[in-house]
């Protein structure tokens, strides 16, 4: 991950469930929906790519939180919302800013795995900061043709959901490898589903379908 190089030149706007981050407040519901399946209430939580918060604050309501982010702003904007106190947030990477001796119950990585320049390594930095029999939770995006058409092509040029060049097919991870990496740090596929968009309804929606998005929750094997 590039420390240098912050998501948004507009942080103010990261709340704003109107504004140019209004994907963020749409998918949140379908998120934590998923997170909620698979982990109990009052562990101890990690949000890598956490932003301003928009997640990190919800689970917060059940878990004691960190959040971790490389945007100093976004992570300026966090601390400074109100009722947040009781949340860590940090700046900076994960793999040098979070020491393996700490560890948490789960770990959540939402769209931040095709963004990182050694995601496979990423994945093994998370799988040591996770218990054993913890949880970790990733989204992201799947490598093939309609993926390319959907998330790049119409989401980015078509339907201007997404600003342009927020994604690079060839950082797009196929299930199969993300999979493969967790397999090799002793963490489990436990559940998968995909995330897809309605344009019309301007909702998103989960599916078995993994071929454009998806959420998956990979378990530590114990000792």
């Amino acid at each position: 991950m590039n420390t240098h190089n912050p998501f948004t030149d507009q942080p103010e706007t990261w709340w704003d469930p109107g504004g140019p981050f209004w994907t963020l407040h749409a998918i949140n519901p379908i998120r934590l929906k998923f997170i909620n399946q698979h982990v109990s209430k009052n562990q101890i939580g990690l949000d890598i790519g956490c932003g301003g918060g928009i997640l990190t604050e919800p689970l917060s309501k059940s878990h004691k939180m960190t959040g971790i982010d490389i945007d100093h702003s976004l992570i300026n904007l966090a601390k400074n919302r109100p009722n947040t106190g009781h949340i860590q947030y940090i700046n900076g990477d994960p793999r040098t800013q979070i020491n393996t001796h700490e560890s948490f119950d789960f770990i959540v990585c939402l769209e931040v795995l095709e963004h990182v320049e050694d995601p496979e390594s990423m994945v093994t930095h998370i799988s040591n900061l996770v218990k054993p029999g913890g949880l970790i939770i990733y989204s992201t995006l799947n490598r093939n043709p309609i993926s390319f058409l959907g998330s790049i092509i119409a989401a980015e040029y078509i339907l201007n959901i997404l600003p342009k060049n927020t994604h690079q097919y060839d950082k797009f991870i196929k299930p199969s490898e993300l999979t493969a990496w967790n397999l090799d740090n002793q963490c489990q596929l436990i559940d998968i589903t995909g995330i897809h968009f309605n344009p019309i309804t301007r909702q998103f929606f989960t599916l078995n379908n993994t071929l454009i998005n998806y959420i998956a929750c990979f378990k530590k094997e114990a000792p």
